[in-house]
């Protein structure tokens, strides 16, 4: 018996602690996927940190590598791919992801993205030197830059109602029916 699958990749996108990570992991398990997440994999091919790399590199530097290791994961099938809250705006790395499997962009506001990232500064470069109400004029600033590109997704789903088993359940069927799975 095989089954084929339509999305043969999915790529969660979304601002910065959204849960693309958690979700992803969680999704990825649902659907019998593998999982990878794009910083993680960005870490450990680069052999330091992102911040670490930042810091060395800019963001210019970091965005190409980016960019190469998202090309890279088109290798894989049946994967579900978290990426980095940046990676849809650089180049064409958003249209890469639209032609090559179902991207789901999980929306979440500026209160729920505040409340994660208020504790998270010290390993997300971008924000690490922002004060409470920078980090909110932020949030704010590039969430209103970016959701035009987000919002382009295939799919967008509020990252709040994906917090318990049951729903990460229940997105992974939806996405099932909607992948037109079949098996022969």
């Amino acid at each position: 018996m095989k089954t084929y699958k339509y999305f043969q990749r999915i790529f969660l996108i979304g601002f910065s602690g959204s849960g693309k990570t958690s979700i992803g992991q969680k999704l990825a398990a649902a659907l019998d996927y593998a999982f990878i997440d794009t910083d993680t994999l960005f870490e450990a091919l680069q052999g330091c940190t992102l911040g670490e790399f930042f810091e060395q590199y800019g963001e210019a530097i970091f965005r190409k590598k980016e960019y190469e290791i998202l090309k890279s994961t088109l290798l894989t099938e049946s994967v579900v791919i978290a990426t980095g809250g940046g990676t849809p705006c650089y180049a064409d790395s958003l249209s890469l992801m639209l032609n090559s499997g179902h991207v789901l962009y999980l929306k979440a506001t500026p209160k729920m993205l505040y409340d994660r990232l208020a504790n998270a500064r010290n390993v997300r470069p971008l924000i690490s030197d922002k004060s409470g109400l920078e980090l909110l004029e932020y949030i704010y600033d590039v969430l209103q830059e970016r959701e035009p590109l987000y919002n382009q997704a295939h799919s967008t789903i509020d990252a709040s109602n994906l917090k318990s088993s049951k729903a990460i359940e229940y997105l992974s069927r939806w996405l099932v029916k909607k992948g037109k799975w079949w098996t022969i």
